[in-house]
């Protein structure tokens, strides 16, 4: 592990940043203004479980806790690819962690996804804070092709290094 933090990005109400990002637990400042500028905004994320019992440990016991992170270093494997709708890696690669498939509501504003651990962590305590959310992803029959593919299933996720 190179850091480990807390797991941030845009409102889900802002049309901001997109992606998500690992704050380090010890930010460095050089001049600064404590005052809004009415700029761009960063805000801590929240798992959104109400209502879902998906894996061995995340449901509703997670919903509105804060979301840590880690970033990590490979010091063999170089490729990092996270695969989405599947659990296991392809032949040759390595898997580092399994889990589901997570954004913002589809309501909300865009966001990319994440491959969140199937045994995720949470930090703080219960608090509706509403930054940056983290909804499950479920596939939607049409141009998704059903079968394979089940309306409304929650999709998994692996991150494959090579």
């Amino acid at each position: 592990m190179v850091y480990s933090g807390y797991a941030a990005g845009a409102n889900y109400q802002h049309h901001g940043g997109t992606d998500t990002q690992c704050l380090p637990k010890n930010p460095n400042w050089r001049k600064y203004h404590d005052a809004s500028n009415s700029g761009a905004y960063i805000f801590g994320a929240e798992y959104q479980m109400n209502g879902y019992s998906i894996g061995e440990a995340l449901h509703t016991k997670f919903h509105d806790y804060d979301v840590p992170c880690a970033v990590c270093q490979s010091k063999k494997r170089f490729n990092v690819h996270m695969i989405p709708a599947k659990d296991r890696c392809y032949s040759g690669w390595h898997l580092e962690y399994r889990g589901y498939l997570m954004t913002q509501h589809h309501s909300q504003a865009a966001s990319n996804y994440a491959c969140m651990d199937a045994h995720p962590e949470k930090i703080g305590s219960y608090s509706n804070q509403n930054g940056r959310l983290f909804y499950p992803v479920e596939s939607i029959c049409g141009s998704l092709p059903c079968p394979p593919y089940v309306n409304y299933r929650e999709l998994t996720c692996a991150v494959c290094t090579f």
